[in-house]
């Protein structure tokens, strides 16, 4: 170092040295199986190293009676031998009260030949940790922390319920059992028996059992012990971590935006993670049941649209269903003749509360020859489509035309009345044409009056042309002007 060189160390330095005595620790070479592990009367055949746990180190094995795999677990009691030794008591005696589907389950266990290590033989996991996936994935689905929840949390209870914490929930401790689709919970090497004297517990007052981070706020504190409530707050912990890849470390957002969950999850989670034990749900079971059902309730939003919809649809039903204010107004729209589009009725009425009517009834042909005659069935319904009336108009109708040309339609008022107690009922009037009951003779009649009514029209049309053209061109010669004097009269004489 020169004597202008600054003694001090950056933080990038700082954080690379620690970086790289972390990356040497990771390329550890595994440690050498101990001789008594190949002894005829070991129970266990070592099939290859799996690596570190908190507490020990972990081999794959296989049981010399046939029964399967195990984990392999041995913890050297070195450099603290009544502690660890009596850690290593402890996670065989809670293992050993438990049997839940998702809590690593003992096989066996005993101690070395020589007194120095003891070692657990447990079920194995054909799967990976929590940890591994989050590495590889980031994040899992929604569903699949519903499920994990599911699980985990039962497991919790039934150790809490068994008077045990285990102190140290995180992904590292958690495996995913890829057979058999399910979450177990191991190491439980720092275990807390709530049962046992304060002075005979394994974990010294001084000494933090569980990984930083995961580890409940109330442990910094002097003094403090570790209780149910501890566990609960690592378990929503890791759950955060499961469905948005980071840790809810200092102000950390709002749950929702950082990954695809309803918006109750955040509060629920918050609860579970608050500073203070007391500000935390009750119990496990009590947490997982309020994830649960803020899982599936639907988001505010959601509930404003159904709310809305709700109001619509009721507003709609009113309006469909409610009676028509009166006057009330029936379009019949083209009612065609029997076999003839080209003839047909319109009719307009209007009906009052008193249930008299008036309808404007036009009568339209379209053929340049042939009108007809008819009436119109008008049949009164009610919101359920129930016919309350029927009646009949009266006749109407448009001649036939002997001459091209002319305006063929005609326009009829009618007025008549239905029950009075019947008109606030009527929500819809339908309309029918029926056949004309006259006769061939007062058709006849009718066309005659048609037709004179036509010549009438042609008369005058051409009276009324004829006149035109007077004006326009007179055949009278004009008027001669009349002089200002007589020329025959005669002059007045002179005087």
């Amino acid at each position: 170092m020169t004597a202008d060189s600054d003694p001090t160390l950056s933080l990038k330095t700082l954080a690379d040295l620690f970086a790289g005595a972390l990356h040497v620790g990771v390329r550890t070479p595994p440690p050498e199986a101990p001789d008594w592990f190949g002894a005829t009367d070991f129970p266990l055949v070592i099939e290859g190293y799996v690596g570190r746990g908190g507490s020990g180190f972990v081999w794959k094995a296989s049981r010399r009676d046939g029964h399967g795999a195990v984990a392999l677990k041995l913890v050297p009691f070195r450099g603290d031998p009544l502690r660890l030794r009596e850690r290593w008591e402890n996670e065989c005696a809670a293992l050993s009260r438990l049997d839940h589907p998702n809590l690593i389950h003992l096989v066996d266990h005993g101690l070395a030949p020589d007194g120095d290590s003891g070692w657990l033989a447990m079920e194995w996991i054909a799967g990976r940790s929590l940890d591994a996936l989050l590495s590889e994935q980031e994040r899992l689905p929604f569903s699949e922390t519903q499920h994990f929840l599911l699980q985990i949390g039962d497991a919790l209870s039934a150790l809490h319920a068994a008077g045990l914490v285990h102190r140290d929930v995180k992904p590292g401790n958690i495996l995913r059992d890829e057979v058999n689709a399910r979450w177990v919970l191991a190491d439980l090497g720092i275990a807390l028996d709530l049962e046992k004297i304060a002075d005979h517990r394994v974990t010294r007052t001084q000494e933090r059992p569980a990984t930083p981070g995961y580890s409940p706020p109330e442990l910094d504190l002097p003094g403090h012990t570790s209780a149910p409530s501890g566990d609960q707050y690592s378990l929503a912990f890791t759950l955060w971590e499961m469905l948005t890849g980071q840790r809810p470390l200092g102000a950390f957002p709002r749950l929702h935006t950082l990954c695809k969950c309803p918006e109750g999850i955040d509060a629920v989670l918050r609860r579970a993670l608050a500073t203070a034990p007391v500000d935390r749900f009750p119990d496990i079971a009590a947490f997982t049941a309020a994830f649960q059902k803020a899982a599936t309730r639907p988001p505010r939003s959601f509930l404003f649209l159904g709310l809305l919809g709700m109001l619509c649809i009721v507003a709609a039903i009113y309006f469909t269903t409610r009676p028509e204010p009166f006057p009330k107004q029936f379009k019949s729209g083209r009612v065609h003749a029997r076999d003839n589009t080209q003839q047909f009725t319109t009719i307009d009425l209007t009906l009052q509360e008193s249930g008299h009517f008036i309808a404007h009834i036009r009568t339209t042909s379209l053929d340049p020859l042939f009108g007809f005659v008819g009436r119109t069935m008008m049949i009164f319904r009610d919101v359920k489509g129930e016919i309350l009336y029927e009646m009949s108009t009266n006749h109407h109708g448009v001649g036939g035309r002997y001459m091209f040309g002319l305006t063929h339609d005609r326009v009829d008022q009618w007025e008549n009345r239905i029950p009075a107690n019947l008109a606030p009922r009527v929500v819809k009037v339908d309309f029918r044409n029926m056949p004309s009951t006259w006769t061939l003779e007062e058709r006849a009649k009718d066309n005659n009056r048609a037709f004179r009514r036509d010549v009438a029209s042609i008369r005058d049309g051409v009276a009324r042309g004829w006149s035109a053209l007077n004006q326009m061109f007179s055949l009278a010669s004009p008027s001669p002007e009349k002089k200002d004097e007589d020329p025959e009269m005669p002059a007045t004489p002179h005087q």
